[in-house]
């Protein structure tokens, strides 16, 4: 994820990406989120592609702003984890069986 201007990724090689190999992306949530001014003057070039987003990570991240809506209009503005799949199952056990955290359903 790439949140700066001015910026070169170039001559890299990309391989078996659970999501998306380079996102660009802006949060910004007035009065609630804000992480990133935006990306002006960055250069991609040269780069290889191979098998990426093969977790489908790109779905997610699209159909992310909703959700931070909501964790930030509930006081949840920082130190927060999103899971899905099997992840999901696992990030629950660690949180609410060994940290003692709730989970709040979004």
């Amino acid at each position: 994820m790439l949140q700066c201007s001015h910026g070169f990724v170039e001559n890299n090689r990309f391989y078996r990406q659970q999501g998306a190999s380079i996102y660009v992306m802006l949060e910004l949530l007035h009065g609630l989120w804000f992480e990133g001014s935006g990306v002006d003057g960055l250069t991609i070039r040269n780069n290889i592609f191979i098998n990426c987003n093969c977790a489908n990570w790109s779905s997610v991240i699209d159909n992310l702003q909703p959700k931070l809506i909501k964790l930030g209009k509930n006081g949840f503005r920082h130190h927060t984890a999103i899971g899905v799949g099997h992840i999901e199952n696992i990030l629950r056990e660690a949180f609410t069986i060994y940290l003692g955290y709730d989970i709040m359903e979004i």
